[in-house]
């Protein structure tokens, strides 16, 4: 079985009878005999603070085996989680998925493959639970897993750069592929660990914020998340604006498909 995880990848199965899944992202499958699986449940991990800081995926395939991934990005850091799902989402039915470990910039990830004692999650119900331990309830996460389908769809893109000097350090990309319910955006070159707020189909003023992401020492910084129904519309020419606390456009772009960007 060969399963591409949480970003975009290219996944050969090679000779024999293979299991091929490219996962979220944007991916290219070859070689697999079998490249779907027979539920898929997705779920975007908020902070205390409601920050988006990471995502997670449930497969099960077609053969009854469970695939089990989450990322996060910008978490607490040197923090160990304990990784739990409450089928039920009212605590009766609690299954432990392991521990997930932070490193210094709050970043880590966790993959489990055939998680012990799991019956099938609820969609819309069934919640996922990362527990700071030792016990710290501000750094706790959670998140809703809810049913996805992988139904093909437009993908757009953007580069982002600094308008007021465009040939600046300051840059990223922006992804959002609606049919994957999968938005991302990266940043390079930005104050070392300083929080931004994004912004789509404008900036500060006129937009709508629809995350945050923090950067590392290097000045780099990452947010995925999983859209809903709740997630602005977003057409080919709408803005993405990445701004500072006082609400300064930093950098900017404009989505357009892929091969305009």
């Amino acid at each position: 079985t060969v399963h591409g995880g949480l970003g975009d990848d290219t996944c050969k199965g090679g000779a024999g009878i293979d299991e091929v899944n490219g996962d979220t992202g944007n991916d290219d499958c070859q070689g697999g005999e079998n490249q779907g699986s027979e539920a898929d449940f997705r779920a975007s991990l908020t902070d205390a603070n409601g920050q988006t800081v990471g995502a997670a995926e449930v497969q099960v395939e077609d053969n009854g085996a469970t695939e089990f991934q989450v990322e996060v990005h910008g978490a607490a850091a040197n923090t160990t989680f304990d990784v739990t799902i409450d089928v039920a989402g009212d605590g009766t039915n609690v299954v432990t998925v392991g521990q997930l470990v932070t490193n210094a910039e709050g970043e880590g990830e966790l993959e489990v493959h055939d998680v012990a004692n799991l019956p099938p999650l609820q969609d819309g119900v069934s919640v996922l639970h990362l527990t700071a331990n030792p016990a710290d309830p501000t750094k706790d996460l959670s998140g809703t897993f809810l049913a996805h389908t992988n139904d093909s769809g437009d993908e757009l893109e953007a580069v982002l750069t600094d308008p007021a000097d465009p040939n600046a350090p300051r840059i990223g990309q922006a992804e959002l592929n609606s049919a994957d319910g999968e938005f991302q955006v990266e940043v390079f070159g930005l104050a070392a660990n300083t929080t931004y707020d994004i912004y789509v189909n404008g900036d500060a003023s006129t937009g709508t914020l629809v995350g945050h992401v923090t950067t590392n020492d290097q000045g780099q910084g990452e947010l995925e998340l999983l859209t809903d129904a709740s997630f602005p519309a977003v057409k080919v020419g709408s803005v993405i604006t990445v701004a500072d606390s006082a609400g300064t456009t930093v950098i900017q772009g404009t989505f357009g498909t892929g091969d305009d960007n």
